[in-house]
Parts: structure tokens; sequence; C-alpha cells
């Protein structure tokens, strides 16, 4: 018997496909997707939505809870087998814990033509959390007629949170270590230094930084008059802008 000579048996087969294909797809089961800001991808079952965080059950029972400004969306989509979580590493956020920076670099001319100089740093502190970053350093500054050895504290921000650009402020006192000679006392003083680094990633947790800043450092001298007999102080100031390379993990 051919199917071509009963239309109304053709369209019953037809039909009776057209039901098996659309009850396969039909029962074909379903899982929730959250997809998160750093590209991460979590399937399972949602358990909790709240203004402040998503909590998902994941295939073998675990629970994943995240903060809700992470989630970009969920949606529902057919299971899959394998893959059913893909979290990414987020490659500038350091969450948490000890942080340390080492940098050298190079101080411009100053305004008024004064010599370059050098400058190499040690920085030690604790990373809060992903965008802000408190702690102290040491650094070695040595310009062509002076050396200073500045003690001081500093903080780490990170302004926006998706872009690896970190803005450091250091400020504490730079004591003299050379130059200014032949006075009665010499003193150091202020030191501060602001710039902006950017975050290369280098391995996990690892970056190689680049930077450009203002340093300012100041020596005074006193020492007494032969015609006043008095004492007379004489202060001069290094500014001077930075470019800076280093190490941060």
């Amino acid at each position: 018997m051919k199917i071509t000579k009963y239309p109304l048996l053709k369209f019953f087969v037809g039909l009776l496909g057209i039901l098996f294909i659309t009850s396969s797809l039909i029962a074909q089961e379903q899982e929730e997707v959250v997809y998160l800001e750093n590209g991460s991808i979590i399937r399972g079952k949602v358990l909790e939505t709240t203004d402040e965080k998503i909590k998902i059950r994941i295939i073998g029972g675990s629970v994943l809870v995240f903060p809700a400004d992470q989630v970009i969306r969920i949606d529902q989509e057919n299971v899959l087998t394998t893959n059913t979580i893909n979290i990414k590493e987020p490659r500038y956020n350091k969450q948490r814990g000890l942080l340390l920076e080492t940098k050298i670099g190079a101080l411009m001319n100053g305004p008024e033509g004064d010599t370059p100089g050098t400058s190499v740093g040690l920085f030690a502190g604790y990373q809060f959390v992903p965008f802000f970053a408190i702690g102290a350093g040491i650094d070695w500054v040595n310009y062509a007629d002076a050396g200073f050895l500045p003690l001081y504290g500093g903080i780490r921000i990170r302004p926006v949170r998706k872009i690896p650009v970190v803005l450091g402020i250091n400020s504490g006192y730079a004591f003299p270590v050379r130059g200014f000679e032949g006075g009665d006392t010499r003193e150091g003083g202020w030191h501060f230094n602001p710039e902006l680094t950017v975050l290369i990633p280098a391995r996990k947790h690892h970056y190689w930084t680049v930077g450009a800043g203002f340093h300012t450092d100041k020596i005074s001298r006193q020492f007494e008059s032969p015609w006043s007999g008095g004492t007379t102080t004489h202060i001069r100031r290094y500014d001077r802008m930075s470019i800076k390379v280093g190490l941060s993990f």
C-alpha cells in the first residue's frame, strides 16, 4: 500500500511526526543559567534571589552564592551534560590579602631645569576589598646633588572596577641622606607622591605595573650667619614628574 494513494493517511502520518518532534522538544529538561559580569556561566537550580545575592544549586549538590550586582541575567536553557559550571578568574581582581609592590623609576627635570633623578621603592600593605588597600613603604630617591630616604604611609584605590588602573597616594617624611653639606644641622621634610598605575597581568594575582606621577621632597639646612650672628635656614624643595615600572603581587 502506498501512502500517496491515501491523502488522509499521509496527513495523519505527517501530523504524528510533528507531534513527536514537538513533544520531544517540550520534554527536554530545562535548567537555570546565571551569567556573571566577569564572564562566568553557572548552570543549575536558582534557590534564592534577593537584592543582595543570588543562590544557585549546581550538579552535585553544591550551593553557590553570588552578589546580585555581579549578575547580568538569569536564563532558562536546555540542560547540558557537561560544562555545568564555568567560573572565570577575574584578571585584575585580587580579592583581599597582603599586597606588595616594587618599583623603579625616573624623575624628570624640574620646572627650572633642575637635574633629573631616580627612585627605587618597596610598598607593603593589606588589601581589604578588591578596590582598596592601605600600607606603608620606603623609597630611595637620588638626585644629582641630594639623596633622600622617604618613609611613608599610602593607600591604593581602583576608581573604576572594570579598568585596571590604580590611584596611589603616598605621604610621609623624607630623611636626608646626602646633599646640602656644610650646615650646622640638616633636616628632611615632607614627602608626597601621588601616581596612577596601569596593571598588566603576568600570572594569577601578579601584575607588571607602569605608572606616572609626581614627587615632592624637601630638605633644609640651618647655619649661623657670620653677619647677623643669628641662625639662617635654607630650604630646598625637589618637585619632579615621575615614570615608574615594577611588579605588584
